[in-house]
């Protein structure tokens, strides 16, 4: 065997190596973004469940408050509206969180649009459409633009009081 022959055969093996490091890295991104994707929902889930479920079920001030918050601002004392008004815009904050991860590609669009919804449920009820000046006040233009436009686009879409009613005291 000569040099070029040898030289051919490391040129060959190199390639070889080459391609299956690619093949390699390629499996390792795809593994790494479904663990992203799973971390991003999972993060999601938490953050509503720590910050909204788990205190509506466990202080029953809180939930005596954001449910008559939800069906009209006029019931609430002033403390009660100001803790209404926090909870409406931790609810916004968090839909931008969602809508920078599904912009990222790290939320499903199934997952966005749920939340999206879920969102502008809130502020279809009484006391979310009166509080809503105030909070689109107080969060960015981005994610307002896009709460705005989806409420537009269903305008006589159902509110939280419509879909659950647990919530309703109209």
């Amino acid at each position: 065997m000569t040099i070029q022959d040898w030289g051919s055969m490391g040129e060959l093996i190199g390639a070889i190596a080459t391609v299956a490091t690619l093949a390699y890295l390629a499996v390792q991104i795809r593994i790494n973004t479904r663990i992203a994707k799973t971390s991003a929902l999972q993060s999601m889930l938490a953050g509503s469940r720590d910050h909204f479920l788990n205190a509506m079920y466990s202080d029953g001030d809180v939930c005596e408050t954001m449910t008559k918050g939800l069906n009209s601002m006029d019931a609430l004392d002033h403390t009660e509206k100001t803790r209404f008004a926090c909870f409406m815009i931790e609810q916004v904050l968090q839909m931008q969180d969602i809508m920078e991860r599904y912009e990222a590609d790290l939320v499903t669009e199934v997952d966005y649009l749920a939340w999206l919804e879920w969102t502008c449920l809130l502020f279809r009820s009484p006391g979310g459409r009166k509080v809503w000046p105030q909070v689109s006040a107080v969060t960015t233009s981005t994610i307002n633009g896009v709460l705005n436009a989806h409420l537009k686009e269903t305008p006589d879409g159902p509110s939280v009081l419509d879909i659950m009613p647990v919530f309703d005291r109209r």
